[in-house]
């Protein structure tokens, strides 16, 4: 029985031969993106079961990378809050707005804006901010077990 990084690595490597063969296959989804607004409203039915505001902005914005120079920021979700409760967490927090960049492909797209709605989520519903725990919940909840990676980013199975 292997455990740790032989175990890690057993399985990457399977993983790697499954879909060299074909016995298993990308998931990626990759219908278009007609417009955010209508992308939001869809996947807050499909994902959050309609618990987010139907009237929260989403927008796409050139701005979000202006005076970044080592990281890229792909969304953003911004709220308003009444105060910090405890760390990590505020009173009355509420999100506001999403921020997406444009120009990515419709499955990055797509799952930046659930990241997003992610963030809002625990916005709303805990008064979390950040990546905190309830964060990381749902994003596993919604098939994005692998965190900040993008599709047709980094690991090739982790989309």
């Amino acid at each position: 029985m292997f455990t740790g990084q032989r175990r890690k690595a057993l399985l990457e490597e399977a993983k790697r031969q499954m879909y060299s063969n074909g016995t298993l296959n990308y998931k990626i989804d990759r219908r278009p993106v007609w417009g955010l607004q209508e992308l939001y409203l869809e996947l807050n039915d499909e994902l959050f079961n309609g618990e987010l505001p139907e009237d929260l902005p989403v927008l796409y914005s050139s701005s979000l990378n202006k005076g970044r120079t080592k990281s890229t920021c792909y969304g953003k979700c911004y709220y308003n809050s009444q105060g910090i409760s405890r760390r990590g967490h505020r009173k009355g927090c509420k999100a506001v707005k999403i921020e997406i960049k444009p120009g990515m492909t419709p499955a990055q797209t797509r799952k930046t804006l659930v990241h997003e709605m992610c963030h809002a989520f625990c916005f709303n519903r805990f008064g979390e901010v950040g990546h905190g725990k309830q964060f990381w919940l749902k994003m596993r909840k919604c098939g994005y077990p692998k965190g900040h990676s993008l599709p047709d980013q980094r690991d090739f199975w982790s989309r």
